[in-house]
């Protein structure tokens, strides 16, 4: 978990090889943040969790939604199954 310039929260998540996966929203209190992460840690391996999308620059990507169907996060690049999650600390 890192806190940006403008003192909100945000994680990362990266794959076993480093290369980063995703980056959460900004939160107001690392609270909030740690919730997040442990949320996406919940729904991460459920493929029905994810919806695939096409970028204007025509790239795929993924947003994972909770169980409100509320997205997460938005991934980077198009999703290998299964990626091993680790918390990154900036």
């Amino acid at each position: 978990m890192s806190k940006s310039s403008n003192g909100q929260f945000k994680f990362v998540l990266n794959a076993g090889n480093s290369e980063v996966i995703l980056i959460s929203e900004l939160y107001t209190g690392s609270s909030g943040a740690k919730n997040g992460f442990e949320s996406v840690q919940k729904n991460y391996f459920d493929e029905s969790k994810f919806a695939g999308e096409i970028a204007n620059n025509d790239k795929p990507y993924f947003n994972l939604k909770a169980a409100n169907h509320q997205i997460m996060v938005q991934t980077k690049f198009t999703l290998l199954f299964p990626l091993e999650i680790t918390e990154s600390v900036e």
